[in-house]
């Protein structure tokens, strides 16, 4: 509006001049209100003159930094070039005008040549198309002069800019709002876009009200801002809620893992009550696939097994030291049948009944490997002072069922047949005839290579319980070296012994018998023969008799 000239007088712009005279006509005159703060009243407008706090503008822009201001206002723009009535000079020199052109009119005069620099950028061509589209000076003067005469006549208010600190605040109050709205994003995304936009909305009418009302504030600005902190929360929240998935799978993870560790160590304990063969011998793929009455039938061969004189030992111990000292026992002689593809169908005290299926020199390996182990083990057992054991094994081979057991609260696997009962019998047999591992007939015929082993005919007998008598046969791998030596030794003249025996030759073997003994004092069966030569020969022999003997008990 006015500005100051090199001689510091004070002049008005084109603009002004020509506004202010035309009022003036009008009875209308500038007062100064405060002409140092740049406030004016002209008819009905009162209008402050731009300061540094104004439209972000900076002191030596607006002049603040001289001793006298100089008058600013932001242009309200109310027409381009096109707009305003306009003539070319030449038509004025020539007089080639319409007559009253200019009556009641303001005329200004000025020049839109590019050439002479006098175009400026405005808020009505503020692009990048060219130099071709800025707005000449005397348009803007024009506009300027429009305005000061529409304000004063008719109260139209000046463009006014809010203070920087509104500024600030408007921008920091856009980025509070789409920061808080950004948060929602998780839980309420179609809600966050929807917040989003309605504030979007909501901020461009508002500046367009104020516009309306006189008042620039800023739009870009915190529309952007509003959009950026929106987009950022909606990042960071989608960050914080990726870590805390994050973390949550890791934490499941964890959970997993112990529950894994833990279903493995149950599997574990399940594994030491019900083998995992015996569940694949079934054709269970797990424990929990068990049913009462689960069975199936097959040929096997039945281990039986039992600590010689247990009863006697355990009445010498607490009942601590003897579960310690079963478990002792148990932990040498079981993984042996493991190693060798047995299932430990369960352990009775003492005892243990295995069982092998298809695999009957599996069985009598496992047996051999249990007795071999235990002389190693009764080493140990005397060097703590304790009294070393001896274990009877019996086995039988032939058709069992391995099946589920008990009741629905109360099931267990076991295996049932009238072969358990006969290795059981026969296990009761190694007492009696002083060996460590008595087989049946059957279980020697059922062997595929039987030329690995030590055997020797033992007797002819009917156990309790069965009609019909069996062979069996004494394994004598699994006897103590020196034991064995001596029995393969003798066993030429103890088979010699047997023969004479059958044929009811008791004189001869009763030689045979005694023979062995004079070798091998501890050959129990010899001893035994000879006790039941002089007690057929005291008491006679039955009219029926084949060399069959009964035992009544078990």
């Amino acid at each position: 509006m006015t500005f100051i000239k090199p001689d510091d007088r004070i002049v008005e712009s084109l603009g002004t001049y020509a506004a202010l005279r035309y009022l003036e006509r009008e009875n209308i005159h500038l007062e100064a209100i405060d002409g140092y703060r740049g406030i004016y009243q002209l008819g009905q407008m009162r209008f402050t003159a731009l300061t540094g706090e104004d439209a972000l503008y900076t002191p030596e822009e607006t002049g603040h930094d001289q001793d006298v201001y100089q008058s600013q206002i932001l242009l309200h723009y109310l027409a381009e070039l096109e707009d305003f009535a306009t003539i070319p000079l030449r038509d004025v020199l020539k007089n080639n005008i319409p007559a009253n052109f200019f009556t009641d009119r303001i005329v200004l005069i000025g020049s839109k040549a590019p050439s002479l620099n006098d175009n400026y950028r405005t808020a009505l061509n503020n692009n990048i198309r060219g130099e071709d589209d800025l707005m000449p000076s005397i348009i803007i003067q024009a506009n300027m002069a429009a305005q000061i005469i529409d304000a004063a006549l008719n109260d139209r208010p000046f463009l006014n800019r809010p203070p920087a600190k509104i500024d600030y605040l408007w921008i920091l109050w856009w980025t509070i709002y789409g920061t808080l709205v950004g948060l929602w994003y998780i839980p309420y995304r179609g809600l966050t876009w929807g917040l989003v936009g309605l504030g979007i909305t909501i901020l461009v009418i508002i500046a367009y009200w104020l516009f309306l009302q006189g008042w620039l504030i800023l739009l870009f600005t915190p529309l952007f801002a509003l959009i950026l902190s929106s987009v950022t929360s909606i990042f960071s929240s989608l960050w914080q809620h990726l870590n805390q998935s994050y973390k949550a799978l890791a934490d499941q993870r964890d959970l997993l893992r112990d529950a894994n560790e833990t279903l493995q160590k149950l599997n574990d304990k399940y594994s030491r009550f019900v083998p995992f063969e015996y569940l694949k011998f079934l054709q269970r793929e797990s424990i929990l696939d068990l049913e009462l009455g689960d069975h199936i039938i097959c040929k096997m061969a039945i281990l039986f097994s039992d600590i010689r004189n247990f009863t006697s030992m355990s009445e010498t111990m607490t009942p601590q030291n003897t579960l310690r000292f079963v478990n002792g026992y148990l932990q040498q002689v079981s993984p042996e049948i493991r190693s060798h593809g047995g299932i430990v169908v369960k352990f009775m005290g003492d005892g243990i009944l295995a069982i092998f299926p298809e695999n009957t020199d599996n069985c009598l390996k496992a047996a051999i490997a249990q007795q071999q182990k235990l002389i190693v083990y009764n080493q140990e057992l005397r060097a703590k002072g304790f009294q070393p054991i001896r274990v009877g094994i019996g086995i039988h081979a032939g058709n069992a069922m391995l099946g589920v057991i008990g009741e629905p609260s109360r099931m267990h696997g076991d295996v049932l047949s009238d072969a358990v009962n006969l290795a059981s019998r026969l296990e009761s047999l190694t007492k009696r005839y002083g060996c460590s591992i008595i087989i049946s007939g059957d279980t020697l015929q059922d062997l595929v290579y039987p030329e690995h082993y030590h055997t020797r005919l033992l007797d002819q007998v009917v156990v309790k319980g069965r009609s019909k008598p069996i062979a069996i046969y004494e394994v004598l791998d699994g006897e103590p070296s020196k034991s064995l030596q001596l029995k393969t030794l003798c066993q030429s003249t103890f088979e010699q012994g047997l023969t004479s025996y059958f044929q009811q030759d008791f004189v001869q073997a009763y030689t045979h018998f005694s023979r062995v003994l004079s070798i091998n004092p501890k050959d129990v069966a010899s001893q035994l023969y000879l006790d039941r030569i002089t007690y057929l020969q005291s008491h006679g022999v039955p009219s029926n008799w084949h060399g069959v003997w009964y035992f009544e008990d078990k």
